[in-house]
């Protein structure tokens, strides 16, 4: 199973997702412009930008193929026990938390095609099924 993130254009589908960015950065800035001339709120400042961006790689959009379409109630299993559910329908889980402290970018898309099982989702789920699923791609 290999990992391969999703375009730009995808990860701006989510946008609640990129307005919770958006408005980390502007209150940065706000505290920066503010508190100008302490050197703390510069480490403020620059360690919240790198928060945001190792943020923002671990939650990207990816996919993944695995062969097999007896995979598919391994991968729905694996997800539950990381804390996911079947609540939108057959094909799509989302985390068990309450809708405010979860972006729809959290949610993973199970797609039968061709005989595979197409897993789509954020990297940092995806890698750790990777990482547990024996069938390789």
């Amino acid at each position: 199973m290999r990992v391969v993130g999703c375009g730009l254009r995808r990860q701006f589908e989510d946008a609640w997702k990129m307005r919770f960015y958006a408005m980390l950065v502007a209150v940065l800035a706000t505290l920066q412009f503010l508190l100008a001339g302490r050197s703390a709120m510069h480490g403020l400042m620059i360690g919240g930008v790198f928060g945001i961006l190792g943020h923002w790689r671990a939650t990207w959009v990816s996919s993944a193929r695995v062969q097999g379409n007896s995979v598919r109630a391994d991968l729905v299993r694996r997800l539950e026990t990381m804390g996911y559910c079947m609540t939108r329908g057959p094909g799509e889980l989302t985390p068990d938390l309450p809708r405010w402290s979860r972006f729809d970018s959290q949610n993973v898309q199970l797609k039968t095609i061709d005989g595979a099982v197409d897993v789509s989702g954020p990297y940092y789920v995806l890698k750790r099924l990777a990482r547990n699923v024996a069938v390789e791609s």
